[in-house]
C-alpha cells in the first residue's frame, strides 16, 4: 500500500497469493480473478472494521482506519462490496488488533 499523508489516505497497490504478484495500479478485470485471489481479497475485506456508504450518486465514502479503507476502496473496484459481503458472512467473532502480534483476526459465518 502506499499513503498520501496531507490526505490522510492510503491506496493498495501491489498484492502476492499463490506465488503470484498482483498490481493494483492497473486492477484486474473482476472476472479475471483467480479463486485464489478472490479469497484473499474477500478475507481482507471480511477482516476490517472500516465502514462503506453508497451515496446517492453512485460515489462512496469510507470511514475508519486508511488502511482499512484502501482494502475496501480497492475491493469495490473489483465488485466486492464491503457491505454486501459482511451480510453475506457476518461477524460471530474477533480477536482484535494488538500491536505485540501486529495482526487481528475474526471469525465469519460461511454458511
Amino acid at each position: 500500500k502506499t499513503g498520501t499523508l496531507t490526505q490522510n489516505k492510503m491506496t493498495v497497490v501491489e498484492g502476492m497469493v499463490s506465488g503470484n504478484r498482483i498490481d493494483f495500479r492497473n486492477p484486474p478485470v473482476p472476472e479475471e480473478l483467480s479463486d485464489d485471489e478472490r479469497i484473499l481479497l474477500n478475507s481482507s475485506l471480511l477482516c476490517t472494521d472500516a465502514h462503506l456508504k453508497m451515496l446517492p450518486d453512485g460515489t462512496h465514502e469510507n470511514a475508519g482506519d486508511p488502511t482499512e479503507t484502501a482494502i475496501v476502496d480497492i475491493a469495490l473496484a473489483l465488485n466486492l462490496n464491503k457491505n454486501e459481503e459482511d451480510r453475506k458472512y457476518p461477524r460471530v467473532s474477533e480477536v482484535p488488533f494488538d500491536s505485540e502480534r501486529k495482526r487481528m483476526a475474526t471469525v465469519n459465518q460461511m454458511a
